[in-house]
């Protein structure tokens, strides 16, 4: 067993862009975890450090040699190694040659229909010393870095310029040249607090001496800790609670290596404008943590991270406050002579604003979700609590803020600004609300539009996106989706399934294709926007527990409604765990065969007739599909999709005895049609909810 060293990498580089550094870092690990896999090393516990100036792996326990190799090579079969003498010929004797031994020491070794030379062996592992190197550099080179840069009059690239490169095993460095550096045992610390070299004689005291001496918190989850507890504690000490929100903490986290939370205010007069746009200032633009009050309220102040222990605290704080208040002046400003202006006032400028160059302004793409919203509303079954005159309003409205100062200003505020503009100028409730909610879900995950008017909205403005874009032929790629379809697709899935709308999908389409410029309505492409939302449905009904067979018995019928596709699949998941289901689905798989072979003479059948039938499981049969279907139509069109199953599993028996007892494909003419209407019969009943054919269930051996 090879002896095993502590192996310790660290990449020194000017401040890393705060959004990937963490990625950055698993990234990192996870590569040098792979090469090290492939190269056979064994190891321990492997730990990752990021801070913004570095990124570093710790590997414990990693062997200091490679494990030596079983190799086996062919070479050529025997009726060429060896003459008509049995005398080596050049071919046997350049293999042996080429692996070091006589041809005698060569294996003879049976394979398919020959025999063959097989040298058998060992490859001698490579020190790791020699190796790390490679892994380190491939590890780099496959960091998921979208755009590298080039600094000075270098040649190599990264997503920072490089300072410094530490590459330790146990108490050696491993010799090596990198992105132009050198590897050495120097690391450095805080920038400012502790900038001086700090030698790292062996890579298990590298945390400590980082914490220590170098003055930084290097392990970024321990860092986003400290962090979280200190924000928490200082607003302990004004009665507040922060608002922690995820994106934020791991950024600050990656902002600092050690950080201090600063607790600052600002004035109360800030505190009349709509809380979003407080909250939008001082996390994304300033990086701060917000905090309310026990009631849920905004409070004016904020707690700030930075990245030095200063001796004049005071100061940091005073200056944070001064950064903070012309951002919140310029917003305030904005709000109040947006105030000025009503919304409606702002529909005839959407005239002026291009959406898309094929697809017309602003002002015709709100004309267009008017139009499919009230499409929609006429084709809602249960009469909503909303007005044709509510639905007109929310549509000609919901664009408006988009010309608002202040979401000009802070682009994530559309349509909450509308929510404010709308219920300052005393809009109607819901019609304010909609201005709001048609932008949900803004991400994935994200809730959706709660009223009725909100979804209807959000769904017409998604799909004439959808639909437009499609049409002008900017369809999505595998690699490009500017125009975000895939995220608008899924939103409107969502909001039809889990708010429980039975919208069809192609009759949607088709009336937004209709209200789309002239030019553009090409039939082609309601075909080509239906197929890519059902495509979303399917990635959308398994990431629900559907299987793939499940979803493709429920597509096979052509039911356009991803509401009524759920609830199908809902009940088809309960039908598959009874005990007659294997039986079932294998029984239609055999009609549809049979069916399938027979198309020609199936367009001539007539009605079954019972006059003709001679065997006893024929007519049994033929009455339980008549059971079956008395109850079937009215169940479908209650979309009792678990009864009709229930229903259909009557048929197990059945379908069972006449395979084994009736031959279909008689050879008298009036017989075998007969028998091929009754599995038609059979075949329409059961492909009602799904077309159980496509299940992909085995019969139980019991049955």
């Amino acid at each position: 067993m090879s002896d095993s060293k502590d192996f310790l990498v660290e990449l020194g580089t000017e401040e890393l862009p705060p959004k990937a550094l963490r990625d950055l870092s698993n990234a990192f690990k996870v590569s040098i975890q792979a090469g090290l896999a492939v190269q056979r090393l064994q190891h321990g516990e492997v730990e990752v450090f990021a801070t913004p100036r570095r990124l570093a792996v710790l590997v414990h326990d990693l062997v200091t040699q490679q494990e030596d190799k079983a190799i086996e090579r062919k070479g050529p079969p025997l009726d060429r190694a060896f003459d008509e003498n049995k005398l080596p010929t050049k071919a046997a004797n350049a293999f042996a040659q080429s692996n070091g031994v006589d041809v005698y020491d060569l294996h003879h070794v049976k394979m398919g229909k020959g025999t063959y030379l097989v040298f058998r062996g060992f490859e001698s592992g490579k020190a790791s010393k020699e190796i790390l190197p490679g892994i380190v550099k491939e590890a780099l080179d496959q960091l998921p870095i979208p755009k590298r840069m080039r600094w000075g009059n270098r040649s190599e690239s990264f997503v920072r310029p490089v300072h410094w490169l530490l590459m330790l095993l146990g108490n050696e460095i491993v010799e090596c040249e990198i992105l132009g550096l050198s590897a050495d045992r120097l690391t450095y610390g805080h920038r400012f607090m502790a900038p001086q070299e700090i030698s790292i004689e062996q890579p298990s005291a590298y945390k400590n001496l980082l914490s220590h001496v170098g003055q930084i918190v290097p392990v970024f989850s321990e860092r986003t800790k400290f962090i979280e507890d200190q924000v928490n504690a200082a607003a302990e000490s004004v009665s507040g609670q922060a608002v922690v929100d995820n994106d934020l903490l791991n950024e600050v986290t990656a902002l600092v290596e050690k950080p201090y939370a600063v607790l600052g205010s600002f004035d109360q007069r800030y505190l009349e404008l709509p809380e979003e746009v407080l909250i939008e200032t001082l996390q994304q633009h300033q990086k701060y943590f917000p905090l309310r009050s026990a009631d849920g309220d905004i409070l004016n102040n904020f707690i700030t991270i930075s990245n030095i222990d200063s001796k004049e605290p005071e100061q940091v704080r005073l200056g944070n406050e001064r950064v903070i208040h012309p951002r919140l002046a310029d917003a305030e400003f904005f709000y109040k002579k947006d105030l000025e202006r009503s919304l409606e006032s702002r529909i005839v400028d959407l005239d002026k604003v291009v959406f898309q160059r094929d697809l017309g302004s602003l002002g015709e793409k709100v004309k267009r979700i008017e139009s499919l919203s009230l499409h929609m509303l006429q084709n809602l079954e249960k009469s909503p609590k909303i007005s044709e005159d509510q639905v007109r309003r929310a549509a000609s409205l919901c664009k408006c803020d988009l010309l608002s100062d202040m979401v000009g200003e802070f682009p994530e505020l559309q349509g909450v600004m509308g929510r404010y503009y709308a219920i300052h100028q005393k809009e109607n409730v819901d019609v304010a609300l909609a201005l709001d909610e048609h932008y949900l879900p803004r991400f994935s995950g994200d809730e959706l539009p709660g009223h009725i008017l909100g979804q209807v909205i959000s769904i017409a403005d998604k799909l004439d996106t959808i639909v437009g874009i499609f049409a002008i032929g900017k369809k999505p790629t595998g690699t490009r989706d500017p125009f975000g379809l895939r995220r608008q697709s899924i939103g409107v899935l969502r909001i039809i399934i889990e708010k429980e709308l039975d919208f069809d999908l192609r009759n949607l389409v088709t009336a937004s294709l209709r209200y789309m410029p002239e030019a553009l309505r090409k039939p082609e492409v309601i075909d080509e926007v239906f197929v890519y939302l059902q495509e979303r449905a399917r990635g959308y009904f398994q990431d629900h527990n559907s299987t793939s067979d499940q979803i493709a018995s429920v597509f096979a019928t052509k039911t356009g409604s991803p509401l009524d596709m759920q609830k199908r699949l809902q009940a088809l998941q309960k039908f598959v765990q009874m005990p007659a289901a294997p039986n079932l689905a294998a029984a239609n798989k055999r009609v549809a065969n049979i069916l399938k072979k027979n198309s020609d003479a199936i367009k001539d059948l007539s009605k079954v007739d019972i006059n003709v039938m001679t065997e006893k499981s024929e007519y049994v049969l033929y009455q339980a599909l008549q059971t079956v279907h008395g109850d079937v139509d009215s169940l479908m069109q209650a979309q009792r999709y678990t009864d009709v199953l229930l229903r259909l599993a009557r048929l197990k028996d059945p379908i069972d005895n006449f395979f084994n007892d009736v031959m279909v494909m008689s050879d008298d003419p009036a017989e075998r049609n007969n028998r091929l209407s009754l599995l038609l019969d059979f075949h329409t009943i059961s492909t009602n909810v799904a077309d159980l054919s496509l299940l992909d269930l085995s019969p139980s051996e019991d049955q």
